[in-house]
C-alpha cells in the first residue's frame, strides 16, 4: 500500500433526485434514506450527484446516459420519472412506481405494514377501528390506504370510520377529535404516521380517554420519538436506512448493467404500550 487515496471504479454517471425542501418536509424519513444511500455509495467507492426536482425538470444538469434514482412522493414525480425515461435516461424509482413505463423500483411495502397493524388490533379483539389518513396526493398515503382497505375486507370489519388528510401532529389531532365525537367511536386507531399518532393520542386525552385502556393507537414509521412517548407507541417500522442502501446498490447495478430488479422491503410491526386488548 502506498497510502494514496482509493480511486473510484469506472461507472456511468449517477444522480439522486430529491424534493427541493426535503429537509423541512420530514425530519425523520429523508435524513435516514440519504444516510443509507450515501453509506452504500461510499462502501462501493462510487459517487452520485444530488439534485432537487426543480433543477432536474430542465434536464440540463444530467449527463447523457446518466442513471438516475428518483424519490417519488406524489403523482407529479411519477410524471417526471417517465419523462426522464422517455428522454433516454436509466431511471430507478425509490418508492412505489405504478405507471406504465418499464421502470424498476425500490420500495417499502407500506400496504403490508398497515395490514399487519389491523391484524394486531383484530387479534386484540377490536372491531371498531378508525383510520387516520395521510395526504391524499401522497404515494405512501395511498399505499397505506390500500393496506387498510385490504385488511378491513379480509377481516369483514363493518365499522371503520376514516378522517384526516395529513401526516402531522395537528392533522392527527383534528382527525381523532372528529372520529371520537361519533356516536359509536372507534376503540382503536391506525394512523398513517407516527406524528399523526402523537396528535391522535393527545386528542384522546383531551376527550377524556386513556391510551391504551380506552383507545389503542398504532402509528407508522417508528420514528425516534416513538419509544419515548407515554405510553410508548406501537408502530410499523420502516427500514429507511435499508431503503437508502438498496436504492444505491440498485442504482449502481442499473448504471453498470442497464437493468435491475424491483426490490420490496418488508416492514415490521413493533408492539409497545399504546395497544391493548379491547
Amino acid at each position: 500500500m502506498d497510502g494514496s487515496p482509493a480511486v473510484p471504479r469506472s461507472c456511468s454517471p449517477m444522480a439522486l433526485l430529491f424534493p427541493a425542501d426535503w429537509q423541512l418536509m420530514d425530519p425523520y424519513y429523508f435524513p435516514e434514506v440519504v444516510t443509507g444511500f450515501q453509506s452504500a455509495m461510499a462502501l462501493q467507492e462510487r459517487t452520485a450527484a444530488v439534485y432537487d426536482y426543480t433543477v432536474a425538470e430542465a434536464m440540463s444538469v444530467l449527463e447523457p446516459g446518466c442513471a438516475v434514482a428518483c424519490l417519488l412522493l406524489e403523482t407529479a414525480h411519477l410524471q417526471l420519472v417517465e419523462r426522464l425515461r422517455d428522454a433516454g435516461y436509466r431511471v430507478l424509482a425509490v418508492n412505489h412506481y405504478s405507471g406504465r413505463r418499464s421502470i424498476p423500483c425500490v420500495r417499502i411495502d407500506d400496504a403490508q405494514g398497515v395490514e399487519r397493524a389491523v391484524d394486531h388490533l383484530v387479534g386484540l379483539g377490536h372491531e371498531r377501528i378508525g383510520f387516520v389518513r395521510g395526504k391524499p396526493e401522497n404515494i405512501d398515503a395511498a399505499d397505506r390506504q390500500r393496506g387498510f382497505d385490504a385488511a378491513v375486507k379480509r377481516h369483514g370489519l363493518r365499522h371503520v370510520p376514516e378522517a384526516g388528510a395529513g401526516f402531522t401532529e395537528a392533522c392527527g389531532y383534528a382527525a381523532a377529535r372528529e372520529l371520537l365525537a361519533a356516536p359509536a367511536p372507534p376503540t382503536a386507531f391506525v394512523c398513517a404516521s407516527d406524528l399523526a399518532a402523537i396528535g391522535a393520542s393527545r386528542a384522546a386525552r383531551d376527550c377524556g380517554r386513556f391510551v391504551p385502556h380506552d383507545l389503542s393507537v398504532i402509528g407508522f414509521g417508528d420514528f425516534s420519538v416513538a419509544p419515548y412517548m407515554t405510553p410508548s407507541l406501537t408502530t410499523v417500522r420502516q427500514a429507511r436506512l435499508d431503503l437508502g442502501r438498496a436504492a444505491a446498490e440498485s442504482l449502481i447495478r442499473l448504471a453498470e448493467e442497464g437493468d435491475t430488479p424491483d426490490i420490496v422491503l418488508q416492514p415490521d410491526l413493533i408492539v409497545r404500550e399504546s395497544t391493548a386488548a379491547r
